[in-house]
């Protein structure tokens, strides 16, 4: 380990130890977005930084439904064997929806070498060819999702008022669920920008500042790790009865280039949405 890698760990440590931390997750991004990870005592984790945790390689060989697909190269091509994840140490970040709890994005490596098709790698391949131009990618990241809520046993929208684009009142979040997934974003030290409501009745956008690419796909991949089944119930204060909230998965991607200058889960749910927007 460098001498630079020991002292973020030290400070990683002291922030372990003030905020009572038990266990830290070390996740990545699969072709789908899902975060895999496992999670470690948090006496384990300078170990785990030293050394890594070990995932099977078929992870990438897995649709939606949990099948692995053939001929992907990472399952019975090479024996069912392992990859390993080596913590990105400025991503350690501490969960507010899960209590005693951080996380860090992993870099994922095969016999040594990283691998290519992982999504994380993929970006910063991309990064480096835009810096052999000398420019920088500068990403925007907007999320949306549609809140439901369950009553009397059926799910509806959790705003039905029409034309209320581009507000943001009681009127169509009485529970104060956007504000507080703000406040986590916030807490996290992710800069949410802006939050409203969007088009359609129940359908919401969070807005995270611009930033260089992988810290703007770290930050966003934390916001929609976040929207996953009970986790936004844990922002509440108060005592908030059977709500779940699935990941919202559309986002729209911004991009501008600048020259390089040295919970218990019942009541809601995010339904998720995705559409692409390069400009």
């Amino acid at each position: 380990m460098s001498a630079k890698d020991s002292a973020i760990v030290e400070t990683i440590l002291r922030q372990i130890e003030a905020a009572h931390i038990h266990t830290v997750k070390i996740q990545f991004a699969d072709f789908h977005g899902i975060a895999r990870c496992k999670a470690v005592p948090a006496r384990q984790f300078p170990h785990v930084v030293e050394h890594g945790v070990q995932f099977a390689f078929p992870t990438f060989a897995l649709d939606l439904g949990g099948n692995p697909a053939s001929g992907t190269g990472t399952a019975e091509e090479v024996g069912y064997a392992d990859m390993t994840a080596m913590p990105d140490l400025g991503t350690f970040t501490i969960l507010p929806w899960e209590p005693h709890t951080a996380a860090v994005i992993a870099d994922l490596y095969y016999q040594g070498e990283p691998i290519e098709f992982a999504p994380r790698n993929i970006l910063k391949r991309i990064v480096a060819e835009y810096e052999k131009r000398d420019l920088l990618p500068i990403v925007g990241s907007e999320l949306e999702f549609y809140l439901l809520k369950c009553d009397n046993g059926s799910w509806r929208t959790y705003s039905d008022k029409p034309s209320m684009v581009y507000t943001w009142n009681g009127t169509i979040d009485p529970d104060g669920i956007t504000r507080k997934i703000c406040s986590a974003v916030e807490e996290m030290g992710h800069r949410a920008v802006a939050v409203s409501h969007e088009f359609f009745p129940g359908q919401f956008e969070i807005n995270l500042d611009h930033g260089e690419a992988v810290d703007m796909a770290d930050r966003t991949f934390f916001l929609q790790t976040s929207g996953q089944r009970d986790c936004v119930p844990k922002w509440f204060d108060g005592d908030v009865h059977g709500e779940t909230a699935h990941r919202p998965r559309r986002q729209r991607l911004s991009f501008t280039f600048e020259r390089r200058r040295s919970c218990d889960a019942r009541k809601y749910v995010l339904r998720p949405q995705r559409r692409p927007r390069i400009v």
